[in-house]
């Protein structure tokens, strides 16, 4: 019993890092799943937070996103065909990358900062008193902003999940995998359910807090920063054996 348990976890060892494409595509498709589901599943919570719409028009724009999926896909398809993998990814990750850069509040960042300028030099030690703007965003750019940092995002989440989709079926190794008792599918099952609920607990945070002035989306979007910076630093190391 327990040599039959040691060898199905050197088979599964076996199978996950064969070579180092399947991985590394594993955790880019995870964060692909994670960003969708925090776009997607807090849209109409912070269009309406920041700029009141209504639940229709927040529904519009998920529409809209979801929209983009099968063009953006099909013309990813072309680069692959005529370049490789390696490059859609690297121009999909620069893409979200500019995308976050634009979506972030930084009218909120400096209210706080200037806040807590106040509060450490202010004369007047009643410190409740000093005014507030909470839920404002980025003065006069507001919700145009909002939408096309977001559309930006989306199209190149929807680009890396087609790619690394296609690169995790080439780089998967067949053979092993029908060796072990978690499979292909079991995995690509696992990081969907996985990232989806890291990303609906970060949503119920995020939304316990609202009431005190905590920036929703900031926080949202920073976790999502994180969680970029790891996929672009495991990109950038095994770069070369994305095959």
């Amino acid at each position: 019993q327990k040599q039959s348990r040691t060898e199905r976890v050197s088979k599964l060892r076996k199978f996950i890092f064969h070579n180092r494409a399947f991985p590394v595509s594993f955790a880019l498709f995870s964060f692909a799943q994670f960003t969708f589901e925090i776009i997607l599943s807090s849209c109409s919570v912070l269009t309406n937070v920041y700029f009141g719409c209504s639940d229709a028009r927040a529904s519009q724009l998920v529409t809209l996103l979801l929209a983009l999926l099968l063009p953006v896909n099909l013309i990813v398809q072309k680069p692959v065909q005529v370049a490789d993998d390696r490059a859609v990814i690297k121009y999909s990750l620069a893409i979200i990358g500019f995308g976050l850069a634009c979506i972030l509040n930084y009218q909120s960042f400096f209210s706080t900062a200037t806040q807590m300028f106040e509060r450490v030099f202010s004369k007047n030690k009643d410190r409740e008193t000093l005014d507030t703007k909470m839920h404002a965003y980025n003065w006069i750019f507001g919700y145009d902003e909002y939408v096309v940092s977001l559309l930006i995002i989306f199209v190149g989440i929807a680009a890396l999940e087609g790619t690394v989709s296609s690169l995790m079926s080439k780089s998967c190794p067949w053979k092993l995998a029908n060796q072990t008792v978690i499979t292909y599918g079991h995995m690509v099952t696992f990081a969907i359910i996985l990232a989806r609920l890291t990303a609906d607990v970060l949503i119920f945070i995020s939304g316990s807090y609202f009431k005190s002035g905590f920036d929703i989306l900031n926080f949202l979007f920073v976790s999502i920063i994180l969680v970029f910076l790891c996929a672009v630093y495991v990109t950038k190391r095994h770069y070369f054996l994305l095959i």
